[in-house]
């Protein structure tokens, strides 16, 4: 009769919880694995990317960084699986704000030109 508990009884080996979280994720649906790939590697690993873009389209650092914010704000808002390049998603988005914004940047720098005079 074999040991509970034993080294060698397979019971331990499936009623562990210490199995990793590579081993959990293996078992999730395929929609949520992407899900967690997309949030992993969306929050840090395209911030400066993203930060370069906005700069060099608004010209300011304050700008730049309220605009990857909002595309942040965005993409979080969107459901995972309509996104298929997440690089490229950020990019649309970020793009898109950018050029939304321009005309605020231009009227409000008219704004102060004007006022100083």
């Amino acid at each position: 009769m074999p040991m509970v508990g034993h080294k060698n009884d397979l019971s331990t080996v499936f009623l562990s919880d210490d199995r990793s979280a590579s081993d959990q994720e293996t078992f999730l649906p395929t929609k949520e694995r992407r899900r967690r790939r997309n949030l992993g590697e969306s929050l840090e690993s395209y911030r400066s990317y993203l930060f370069a873009i906005a700069y060099r389209m608004l010209g300011s650092a304050m700008d730049a960084e309220d605009m990857v914010q909002e595309t942040y704000l965005r993409y979080q808002a969107t459901p995972q699986a309509s996104i298929t390049s997440l690089k490229a998603f950020l990019t649309t988005i970020l793009t898109n704000l950018c050029l939304d914004q321009q005309p605020l940047l231009l009227f409000s720098e008219y704004l102060r030109e004007t006022s100083h005079r």
